[in-house]
C-alpha cells in the first residue's frame, strides 16, 4: 500500500507490476495490508477494504458505515476460530477495538479499549495489542477481554509479531 490509497502486486526477480489498484476512496494513506484466501484486505485512517486478488471491491467499509471507524491503524485476524473476523484499531481511544465479519461484511462487535492502538497482531489463540506508549496487552477473541498486560518499551512499538507462545517487538 502506498500514501496515495493504492495497492500494487508485483512478481519475478525483476520485480515486475503485476497488479495495482485503488484500495480507499478518498485517497488517504493505506496504514496496514493483510491476505486473505479470498483477496486482500487494506486498511486507512477511516475505512476497511476488501477486493479479490484482481482488484475488484468485495467489500468496503467506512466511517459512514461504522462510526467506530476513526483514527485506524492497524487490523489483524483473530485466530484460528475466527479466520473471517478481523480485529481493526487505531489512534482514537473512543473507538475501541472493532470485530468486522468478512462473510457479512458487518461489525460484530465492539470491544471497549481505552488505549491508543500502534500495532496489533495474532496466534493462534491471542492477539496482541502494541500501544502507543509502549505496552503490550494480551487479547482474547473468545471472552473480548485483556488476559494480560507488560511494558515492552519504553517507547512506542512499531511493529511486532507472534508465533505460537513467542511474540517480538521492535
Amino acid at each position: 500500500g502506498d500514501s496515495y490509497a493504492r495497492v500494487s502486486s508485483y512478481y519475478g526477480g525483476s520485480l515486475s507490476l503485476y497488479s495495482r489498484y485503488t484500495a480507499n476512496i478518498g485517497g488517504l494513506p493505506v496504514n496496514d495490508i493483510l491476505t486473505h484466501r479470498e483477496g486482500i484486505l487494506s486498511l486507512n485512517e477511516d475505512s476497511l477494504h476488501f477486493a479479490n486478488r484482481r482488484g475488484v471491491t468485495m467489500m468496503n467499509l467506512t466511517s459512514v458505515d461504522v462510526a467506530a471507524f476513526s483514527g485506524l491503524r492497524s487490523m489483524c485476524f483473530g485466530g484460528a476460530e475466527y479466520v473471517n473476523h478481523v480485529y481493526c484499531a487505531g489512534t482514537n481511544p473512543n473507538s475501541g477495538i472493532v470485530r468486522i465479519d468478512l462473510n457479512r461484511g458487518t461489525p460484530s462487535s465492539v470491544i471497549s479499549y481505552p488505549h491508543k492502538v500502534k500495532h496489533m497482531c495474532s496466534n493462534n489463540k491471542v492477539i496482541s495489542v502494541g500501544k502507543q506508549t509502549g505496552g503490550v496487552d494480551i487479547l482474547d477473541p473468545r471472552s473480548n477481554s485483556v488476559v494480560r498486560t507488560f511494558s515492552a518499551h519504553s517507547g512506542t512499538i512499531s511493529s511486532m509479531d507472534s508465533k505460537d507462545y513467542t511474540l517480538v517487538t521492535v
